[in-house]
């Protein structure tokens, strides 16, 4: 669950109590986080600007207030106005909720499709002795910091979406716990 924290940015002091209507702003460093369940959203939604007047931020792409958006169902009721580098953290944090689900079996023709659809990144192959796997990363991140994995251990195929800086031998580990 996400909770909104006291803050200080700039001119700029939120609290969980604070209202949209009572804020200022000196730069681009607040923005509104929804938790809501969304396939794709990963919860930042907007930037806030200044408004008609220097003590009501608006969203920078419809010039709504953060009351109004909720008014209007395009962001959830428990929407709320944080700094950018909190948003950030939530953000990575429900993207690992909804995105990382551990090792998934594909078909050989799946793995063939993912390895030559786009130059593969960080490719790894062990073959001979009693070490039979490769491993790489699509090239196209999911979120910032989240890329698809392909996983082959001997005949077995596997997708694992994780973060870009992962070891090879923790995936093929993770893979074989699904063996």
């Amino acid at each position: 669950m996400f909770t909104p924290t006291s803050f200080h940015t700039q001119s700029l002091t939120l609290s969980p109590t604070a209202t949209d209507t009572a804020l200022t702003m000196t730069q681009l460093t607040t923005c509104i986080f929804d938790p809501k369940p969304s396939a794709y959203s990963t919860g930042i939604y907007s930037f806030m600007v200044p408004g008609p007047t220097p003590d009501v931020l608006v969203c920078q792409f419809g010039g709504e207030t953060l009351g109004e958006l909720k008014a209007q169902g395009k962001v959830s009721p428990e929407a709320f106005l944080c700094p950018w580098e909190e948003a950030s953290a939530h953000s990575r944090d429900l993207a690992r909720e909804r995105l990382c689900k551990g090792p998934q079996r594909i078909t050989e023709q799946r793995w063939w499709e993912l390895l030559e659809v786009l130059f593969p990144a960080r490719w790894e192959q062990q073959v001979g002795g009693n070490k039979d796997h490769e491993v790489f990363m699509m090239p196209e991140c999911i979120t910032s910091t989240l890329y698809t994995f392909g996983v082959r251990i001997g005949e077995e195929y596997f997708t694992i979406n994780e973060d870009y800086d992962i070891p090879a031998s923790r995936l093929i580990e993770a893979c074989m716990k699904v063996q």
